[in-house]
């Protein structure tokens, strides 16, 4: 049972990874980040909670890595984000777990910093609307790895 539930999660692993370079190429050319994807990401992080139970891992770490979405609600109630973005922050938070997830966050929020700092040194405004699908899935994806290199 042990190796199905690690050839499990390389599998999955690198599936959400391919899906997370679907939603950001489709970001950057179209400002919207696909339903079909986030449908897809969904089933695999409802999946990945059965599986890690199966396997006796703490199934609520999953759950609860919706608790990061309060925040994307919140940006997106007020205008500052789009709705694809918090939908495409649900399902990473979800498939990554509450601890990943705030690993994650707290990646993106680096990154955006420094997005930021750029923006203020070429002279651009900090308005200046940019693609958050890639940011998210760069996170994700770097959440991702990083934990497989750990364990």
């Amino acid at each position: 049972m042990h190796e199905m539930t690690v050839i499990w999660g390389i599998l999955a692993d690198a599936f959400f990874i391919l899906l997370l370079c679907w939603c950001s190429v489709s970001d950057i050319r179209t400002r919207q980040i696909p339903n079909r994807a986030i449908l897809l990401m969904l089933i695999f992080g409802i999946l990945n909670v059965f599986v890690c139970t199966a396997a006796g891992q703490i199934w609520w770490y999953y759950p609860a890595g919706l608790m990061i979405e309060f925040p994307f609600i919140l940006s997106w109630l007020k205008n500052k984000m789009g709705a694809g973005d918090v939908k495409l922050m649900l399902v990473c938070g979800l498939f990554l777990g509450l601890p990943a997830a705030l690993i994650s966050a707290g990646l993106m929020l680096i990154i955006l910093f420094v997005i930021a700092i750029y923006l203020v040194f070429t002279k651009r405004s900090l308005k200046t609307r940019i693609p958050l699908g890639p940011v998210i899935a760069f996170s994700c994806a770097a959440t991702i790895v990083g934990i497989f290199f750990i364990r």
